[in-house]
């Protein structure tokens, strides 16, 4: 799909149509893969940076993936990987390493399994950690419950744990945050919104792009502190 089709691309292009002699910046900072433990690293590191706001969450299928380790223990052993660098130097300690690599020790500190990646637990902390780092810096936010495509197709479709969730985090946070759940977006849909079993095709981002920009209105009373730039 063409970047120009993408719903932060409608968005913007329905935003200038809006006018109202605001200037709008709608910024796509989604990365490929990330979960929102990624994300809120993203946002600390880099996002916070850009000046934002308006921030749109949008997180959960990546998180209920299942891998070898968590996000956390990934970013952990990341973190100790880093430190490890001057100890490679050593003989008796690259020794040490590969021999406890064939120990139990190594089953009972990373037992194998899959897991996921954000557990509901990890994935509620870091979507409540997104939450209160933009309301401390006056920043808005906009969850975003996105259905799947085995959800739309079913006859009663109901969110999931993980959609449950970022329903909770966004409605206990007052009115700088809001909900845009798409369960009930696409279900106005004639066609297929979705390009595969998770992501949008074009007319399926027009749907949210709209929705988005109806939800930055509930955000912004009367045009009112009208943002300039909403990554």
């Amino acid at each position: 799909m063409n970047d120009a089709d993408t719903w932060p691309a409608q968005l913007q292009r329905m935003l200038d149509e809006f006018g109202g002699g605001t200037q709008w910046d709608v910024i796509n900072a989604g990365v490929y893969g990330y979960s929102a433990f990624q994300g809120l690293r993203y946002l600390q590191s880099k996002g916070f940076a850009l000046e934002p706001d308006v921030v749109i969450v949008q997180f959960w299928a990546n998180d209920a993936e299942r891998w070898s380790m968590s996000d956390r223990e990934a970013a952990r052993r990341l973190a100790l990987t880093q430190w490890e660098r001057p100890l490679m130097r050593s003989r008796f300690y690259c020794w040490l390493k590969l021999t406890m690599q064939h120990t139990n020790l190594v089953r009972i500190l990373a037992p194998d399994g899959p897991m996921v990646r954000e557990s509901p637990e990890e994935f509620a902390q870091s979507l409540r950690a997104i939450r209160d780092a933009c309301h401390r810096r006056g920043v808005k936010t906009a969850f975003v419950v996105w259905p799947v495509r085995e959800q739309w197709s079913a006859p009663f479709p109901r969110p999931n744990e993980y959609q449950r969730i970022i329903e909770e985090v966004a409605r206990g946070a007052g009115s700088s945050t809001a909900v845009l759940n798409l369960f009930e977006v696409f279900a106005r849909a004639e066609t297929s919104p979705y390009l595969d079993p998770v992501h949008a095709n074009p007319e399926g981002c027009r749907l949210m792009a709209e929705e988005g920009k109806a939800v930055l209105g509930t955000l912004y009373s009367a045009g009112a502190d009208a943002p300039e730039r909403t990554p």
